[in-house]
């Protein structure tokens, strides 16, 4: 072979181990589409944008944001008012579920294709958790945040009484499967003893957290009685889950204490999980509503440990009058949602205010959300968020749910 052509054979075979090389890059860096799930609470509508990135590019590149692609309407959706994080996405069975602060829940099946008005049979079922008048806590309380086990078909649900001075969580086991005007027990808690319930996550891994404003003592490892605001780390077992009381029955447990920097007896918040870092990110409420919003950053392991620990660290960027957290289940976006507080006195604040608490409403968590959306694209690498002012059809979120890998 002559050297030209033996020059050639070589030129043809670095050219073929190029494009071979740039398609295994390719196809390692190939872009996993998230669709973003939003409830608006003024038109009792669900929007959907298929792909976060979008959203995200355009604010980040101060182009005007998409519309979004999809919007699921139904008439038993009109004058709903969702709970606050009451709007949770189940990758694994493709279901969307709405609960109201009254304790229903809507389950949309199929959601990753639904567009427009749903039918009742074939795309929407609803059922109620516990039977109206035959519990206490359920008829003087309210619904809050909703978080799904997609490994096991498990639907999680805080309730919170409206005084704050009881909490429950409740666990829907095959939620996707549940009867269309059915009703769930109460023995379907999984968790009763803390109080001023205010965020809620679950993770395919079989964990779960919430955070509490207060409550009762708990006995630490060393045998000391600890109390105030704490979070909580669970588990989920079979169609259920639960929580430990005490730090010396498993290491599954608790934070509690100052250095968690969790404000003293507040009355909102909220969770969001990032499974593919192992961390929790939460969230509360200034009690006296003048302090900047912290999302205080979580490891997992940090509930093996010592109850009093610092987080990791505060992720900057946090919106004022910061309400909603969201996670993709095992996806880079955190989403954030803020709310208008209302400064009246409760009795004036609404159907979803306390009856007759004395505090402003402001402390209960009680408003109107906002129409703004701030992203995170990988947060945990400290990338900066973008603020979507003004997202069209958007009037007030009151829900958010980002769907992952």
């Amino acid at each position: 072979m002559s050297r030209p052509s033996q020059a050639g054979a070589v030129l043809r075979l670095l050219c073929l181990a190029a494009m071979l090389g740039l398609m295994w890059v390719l196809g390692c860096h190939r872009r996993q589409v998230q669709p973003l799930y939003l409830f608006d609470g003024e038109s009792g509508t669900v929007l959907a944008w298929d792909d976060v990135e979008e959203v995200f590019e355009a604010a980040r590149d101060h182009k005007p944001p998409p519309k979004a692609d999809r919007k699921i309407e139904s008439g038993q959706f009109s004058g709903l008012q969702l709970a606050w994080g009451g709007l949770a996405v189940d990758p694994a069975t493709d279901h969307l579920y709405l609960v109201s602060t009254r304790g229903t829940v809507y389950s949309i099946a199929r959601a990753s294709t639904q567009n427009g008005a749903l039918s009742q049979r074939a795309d929407l079922t609803s059922f109620k958790l516990g039977e109206p008048g035959t519990d206490q806590l359920s008829s003087g309380s309210v619904f809050g945040q909703a978080s799904v086990d997609p490994s096991r078909n498990l639907l999680y649900v805080l309730e919170t009484a409206r005084d704050g001075r009881a909490s429950r969580v409740w666990h829907v086991a095959n939620a996707s499967r549940v009867r269309d005007g059915s009703t769930r027990p109460v023995r379907e808690c999984t968790f009763k003893g803390d109080e001023d319930g205010s965020g809620l996550a679950a993770t395919r891994e079989g964990r779960l957290y919430a955070l509490f404003g207060g409550g009762p003592s708990i006995q630490d490892s060393a045998g000391h009685q600890v109390r105030g605001p704490r979070l909580r780390q669970g588990e989920s077992r079979g169609g259920n889950g639960r929580f430990l009381t005490t730090a010396r029955d498993e290491p599954a447990q608790f934070l509690l204490g100052p250095r968690t920097q969790l404000p003293g007896r507040f009355h909102y918040g909220s969770l969001a999980y990032d499974e593919r870092h192992h961390e929790l990110y939460a969230f509360a409420g200034d009690p006296a509503g003048t302090a900047l919003p912290k999302i205080l950053v979580f490891g997992a392991g940090q509930f093996h440990g010592n109850h009093d620990q610092a987080p990791d660290r505060i992720l900057p960027g946090a919106p004022a009058q910061l309400r909603l957290l969201a996670h993709a289940v095992n996806g880079e976006w955190l989403a954030a949602a803020s709310f208008t507080p209302r400064q009246t006195r409760a009795r004036d604040a609404g159907d979803d205010a306390p009856d007759s608490d004395p505090e402003p409403a402001v402390h209960r968590g009680q408003g109107k959300g906002r129409r703004e959306l701030t992203l995170w694209k990988e947060p945990g690498q400290g990338q900066e968020p973008v603020t979507i002012a003004d997202l069209p059809g958007v009037s007030e979120i009151r829900g958010l749910a980002i769907v992952g890998n």
